[in-house]
Parts: C-alpha cells; structure tokens; sequence
C-alpha cells in the first residue's frame, strides 16, 4: 500500500512560503527550547542553557552576556555554537 504525505508549506504573515533555509523561529520559541540556569559563585558566575555551561569571571559579563541571549537568541546561539564544537 503507497502511503501519500502532504506537505503544508509555511507562510510568512503577508502570505507568501517560507523556504526552509529562510524560517527564523520566533524569540519566544527559542526561549523555551532550552532551560537557563545561574549560579553565582564566589568570583563571577556559571550560566547554563541547555546542556551547556559557560563559566564568567565578573557578574557583569555573564548577565551581559545572558542578556544578549534573551534579546536575540537566534543570532547569540550562531555565535556561541562554533565555539562549542570546537572544543574536545
């Protein structure tokens, strides 16, 4: 038996597709793929997202850098993620 699959493409808000190299989540939708968690140490804190920890010298770099991530995650992540798989 042939199994049919219809595809419904995505739109922008004006109506036209969306290509799937061009679909940019939403902000908020970012937001909640991944947990974040802070914590405060001694000297600077240890911010996770996700899976992965980043530990900061100085408060103040670290909530930089957290805001940065909740106002554009999407562009924050393609920063960080190279970053990430670099390292062994």
């Amino acid at each position: 038996m042939d199994e049919v699959t219809q595809t419904i493409p995505m739109t922008h808000d004006d109506g036209s597709c969306i290509k799937s190299n061009d679909y940019k989540p939403k902000r908020s939708e970012y937001l909640r793929e991944y947990s974040i968690s802070i914590r405060f140490l001694s000297v600077g804190c240890n911010i996770e997202v996700g899976c992965k920890s980043i530990a900061f010298s100085t408060i103040g770099d670290g909530m930089e850098a957290l805001n940065q991530y909740v106002a554009d995650p999407y562009e924050t992540r393609k920063l960080w993620e190279p970053i990430f798989s670099s390292e062994q």
